[in-house]
C-alpha cells in the first residue's frame, strides 16, 4: 500500500520532471528551427526524428537485456551512458561555437 507522503513525493517529482521536460523540449525545438542553415533544416529534423522514433525499439531491446541482469543495473547503465554523452557534447565545443555564430 502506498503511503500518503510517498504518493505526494512521487506526484511532485513526476510533475516537476514533466514541467522541466516540456520546457526543454520547446527550447530544443526552437533552437533546432533557428540554428541550422535553412537549406539543411529538413535533414536536421529527419535525423532528430530518426533518433527519437527510430531508435526507440532498439532502446527497448537494450533495456530489456540490461533488466535481465538487474533493474538497478539498467538504471545505473542508463545514467552512465547519459553522463558520458553529456560530457562528450560539453567537451566537443559545438555548443560554444553555436553561440558565437
Amino acid at each position: 500500500m502506498i503511503s500518503q507522503s510517498s504518493f505526494g513525493n512521487d506526484f511532485g517529482l513526476t510533475a516537476t520532471v514533466g514541467a522541466i521536460g516540456g520546457y526543454l523540449q520547446v527550447l530544443i525545438t526552437g533552437w533546432l528551427q533557428t540554428k541550422p542553415d535553412p537549406k539543411l533544416r529538413g535533414r536536421v529534423f529527419s535525423i532528430v526524428l530518426l533518433c527519437g522514433f527510430g531508435f526507440t525499439p532498439l532502446s527497448y531491446v537494450i533495456a530489456g537485456a540490461l533488466m535481465q541482469i538487474s533493474l538497478n543495473f539498467m538504471f545505473v547503465a542508463t545514467a552512465a551512458f547519459l553522463l558520458v554523452v553529456t560530457l562528450l557534447c560539453a567537451l566537443s565545443g559545438l555548443t560554444r561555437r553555436s553561440h558565437e555564430a
